[in-house]
């Protein structure tokens, strides 16, 4: 048996550091993948193959049947691992402790414990061969491990039968997309993947990924808008690295000290997401030019003015203002995309744009030393691309 499955990364378009006050965000797939084709084996090993992140390794029988003994939990419960276990595991030596090497451990645990916990339930004995790729930077805030536990979560479902094999296409693709309910089923393990690498995920990147569209989400509540249009838009990377975790204690640093100021910014930002998702709507309808053409004006001035209030948060970073403002002078729109610090910011392109003025954005981007990428949002979520 041998088959491929994918999974898009997430862009948050709007509600970034409003989330954390009780506001909404919205968050959409991209269409930038992580692909995985996964080959079943009669040897009780799984063997890796992982280019991006420098991982060509084979766990062995010895490694599997440690970490078997040690899952438990339920095909619609699953329990994590203990994490004591990781030092019982020869495939988790770490050669040194730089983070590469940590990356590589965590991809490898998650990878294994994932396989196990289903393998223990199905009852069967076979391996597995994992041959993975992907089009999304690590550690840019653009879900590359929610889209990888996503792909791992399909694939050993269906390599042990729990799902079946998907018929529906989408149309124009040879994407075959799973039946809600297991795609329920699919996300549940993704989101177990995301708690091994993650500690406690909001849930967000693993249900983009596996639903695809785009979501709204408020106090823990995750709900499917009803309408995305297909918007091009141009992501770029900073390339540089951020720490969420410092940037949210930051603003909440801020906030505490003078809410009376902050509090009517987070208060503004929720009216750009209610705002923002009112253009959606009229993007998706079945409007004349000028009307679509008004919805994209009111669009790109939300996005301006949500890069505002990030910059008066304090979140925004002089390569983000760089990039935000070489758009402008040439027409564009931008603004930075999740906890800010770095990492990345996108720009809408409208379908009037020429490809032309597209691509002299890109290069006087890449000439900046930034990396970017011209994506669609709002694509399918995880998809069989060839046959079981």
């Amino acid at each position: 048996m041998e088959f491929v499955v994918s999974a898009p990364g997430k862009v948050i378009l709007h509600g970034e550091h409003s989330v954390v006050y009780g506001k909404k965000a919205i968050a959409s797939s991209l269409s930038l993948r992580t692909t995985v084709k996964i080959r079943a084996l009669e040897e009780n090993i799984i063997s890796l193959d992982f280019s991006d992140l420098n991982i060509k390794e084979s766990v062995g029988s010895t490694d599997l049947t440690i970490l078997e003994s040690q899952v438990s939990g339920s095909l619609q419960e699953p329990y994590l691992p203990n994490e004591s276990v990781r030092d019982s595991l020869k495939c988790l030596e770490l050669q040194n402790t730089n983070v590469e090497s940590l990356l590589k451990q965590q991809t490898i645990f998650t990878t294994v414990s994932l396989f196990c916990s289903l393998r223990k339930i199905s009852g069967k004995k076979q391996g597995v061969e994992l041959v993975g790729k992907s089009d999304l930077p690590i550690g840019a805030g653009l879900g590359s491990s929610a889209s990888f536990s996503s792909c791992l979560a399909a694939g050993f479902l269906t390599l042990f039968d729990f799902i079946q094999t998907p018929e529906c296409s989408e149309k124009g693709s040879n994407k075959r997309i799973w039946s809600k309910q297991d795609l329920e089923l699919i996300n549940k393990w993704a989101y177990f993947g995301e708690k091994i690498i993650h500690g406690n995920p909001s849930g967000v990147d693993n249900s983009v990924a596996t639903f695809g569209g785009a979501i709204h989400f408020q106090r823990g509540e995750i709900t499917p808008l009803q309408s995305i249009p297909k918007l091009n838009i141009l992501l770029i990377n900073t390339k540089m690295p951020r720490s969420t975790k410092k940037l949210v204690g930051l603003v909440k640093e801020r906030k505490e000290k003078n809410p009376k100021i902050y509090e009517p910014i987070f208060q503004s930002m929720d009216e750009i997401t209610n705002a923002v998702m009112k253009a959606y709507d009229q993007m998706c309808e079945n409007c004349d030019d000028v009307t679509i053409s008004k919805a994209y004006s009111d669009l790109e001035n939300l996005i301006d003015v949500n890069q505002h209030l990030l910059q008066a948060l304090g979140v925004s970073h002089p390569t983000l203002d760089e990039i935000c403002l070489t758009c402008s002078r040439v027409g564009f729109h931008a603004k930075l995309t999740g906890a800010g610090g770095g990492g990345c910011a996108y720009c809408v392109i409208r379908p009037e744009v020429s490809e032309e003025a597209v691509e002299s954005l890109k290069k006087e981007m890449r000439n900046r030393n930034f990396e970017c990428w011209e994506c669609i949002l709002g694509g399918p979520g995880v998809a069989l691309t060839s046959p079981k």
